[in-house]
């Protein structure tokens, strides 16, 4: 792994480096998506940002350091299968940094293992902009996704300072906050339901302005399950970047998941109200709250086992928001 990338690092420009395949590859700032091409399919989302440097050792003339980076990585579906490698190297003025990541979905922070150096004497209060930390060499590897490496750039200080959402009881209240600029910027709302495509439902125009805005837009209509948000923003010069991407679910939603037939004496149900059934897992409590059932779903309509008449409590969790609703179940 460290030879090939460090044979990578030896340009100052480091050129994409992909495999042939038939996968989609999509890579925007400090962002890669891969779809494989295995079936059924499955996308693989990679965010990394570097938040400051750590472990410096001052000397004269420069510096030592290592990075802390930020992740984040949806694997969409959540039944997709774990990433077989998932690695990098952050360059910073031309000098990598090696790194490993979760092979699943998760968000966290690491430390890039090897050790960097830079050449000035602004070592305590050195930021990763200061050092030109503004891209990595991610290596990615999974079923349905050659080994491969992609450069991936991380964008200048951008004009967007925040970006935050919740659930609210009409829908999803979404809110982000801009800094002060000289020239037009446009920011647009983007939604997905599974972070693979993406529709634009709000555009704002950031003009020239000595004071940052703040913007708020409520989406009315949300899908039912999990909906993923993202600003792009749009520069004069054609330039994209986007966002962090936040993942959330309408309040009112979940009050429309329900079971059927309820009451009922088959041996299947059927659950309303979700379109993605690999989000949730499903457990099944008696009166006396020993488990019955607890099962990924795969489909909408759940096969039961045995189950003598009486009361039952269903349990629906959704594996990527956390979020549950509780059912009251009758057998007859």
């Amino acid at each position: 792994m460290k030879p090939i990338l460090s044979n990578l690092l030896k340009s100052k420009s480091i050129a994409l480096v992909l495999l042939a395949s038939s996968i989609c590859t999509s890579v925007a700032h400090s962002q890669v998506t891969v779809i494989s091409s295995s079936s059924p399919s499955y996308s693989a989302y990679i965010e990394v940002k570097p938040i400051s440097l750590i472990n410096k050792v001052c000397n004269t003339g420069g510096f030592t350091y290592n990075i802390n980076l930020g992740y984040t990585i949806i694997l969409t579906p959540s039944s997709a299968p774990n990433l077989y490698t998932l690695e990098g190297t952050y360059i910073c003025n031309n000098i990598g940094s090696f790194f490993s990541l979760p092979l699943t979905s998760a968000t966290g922070t690491t430390t890039s293992a090897s050790t960097g150096y830079f050449g000035s004497a602004n070592c305590s209060t050195a930021t990763p902009v200061d050092i030109e930390c503004y891209n990595y060499v991610l290596r990615i590897f999974g079923p349905g996704i050659p080994d491969q490496f992609l450069n991936v750039n991380t964008p200048l200080p951008v004009k967007l300072i925040s970006f935050d959402g919740r659930s609210t009881g009409t829908g999803v209240f979404l809110t982000w906050k801009t800094a002060a600029q000289t020239g037009n910027t446009q920011f647009n709302l983007q939604r997905s339901k599974d972070t693979r495509v993406w529709e634009t439902i709000e555009q704002t125009t950031n003009t020239a302005q000595l004071e940052g805005q703040t913007y708020q837009y409520t989406d009315e209509n949300p899908v039912s399950g999990t909906n993923y948000y993202r600003i792009q923003e749009v520069e004069t010069d054609g330039g994209i970047s986007y966002s962090k991407i936040i993942g959330l679910k309408a309040a009112n939603l979940q009050d429309d998941i329900s079971i059927s037939p309820n009451p009922g004496s088959g041996n299947q149900i059927q659950i309303n109200g979700i379109d993605n059934a690999s989000d949730w897992n499903l457990t099944i409590l008696n009166a006396l709250s020993q488990q019955v059932l607890n099962s990924e779903l795969n489909s909408t309509k759940v096969e039961l086992p045995s189950m003598p008449a009486g009361m039952y409590y269903v349990q629906l969790t959704n594996n990527t928001t956390k979020e549950r609703k509780l059912i009251k179940l009758i057998r007859n």
